[in-house]
């Protein structure tokens, strides 16, 4: 069967944005490896949140809110390196999905 650009971008919008909750689901943070991936999702949230601006499908609040959740969770863990990489996925989303303006409650 031949995919049009619409059943791609149909796709694309169920597998990038839910992602991350796969590999939790998974358990893949556990274990050998464990901290690779953490540190990779840590910056596919970044990409994510980066392409925003380009992509024609944004982000539902659920799906937004769960990314957050995800960059949180890696915030509190004990290795630096994911630390860091979790506090520049959150800045990009923080800044592209919950953005503040002057005058506005944050």
């Amino acid at each position: 069967k031949t995919t049009t650009t619409t059943d791609n971008n149909s796709t694309m919008k169920d597998v990038f944005p839910n992602l991350v909750a796969k590999l939790e689901r998974l358990r893949l943070y556990r274990g050998r490896g464990g901290e690779v991936m953490r540190s990779a999702v840590c910056r596919y949230i970044q990409c994510l949140a980066t392409a925003q601006t380009t992509t024609k499908f944004p982000l539902t609040v659920r799906q937004q809110v769960r990314l957050l959740d995800s960059c949180d969770e890696h915030l509190r863990h004990s290795n630096e390196n994911i630390q860091k990489a979790a506090a520049d996925a959150l800045r990009v989303l923080m800044r592209n999905y919950f953005p503040v303006s002057d005058g506005q409650p944050s």
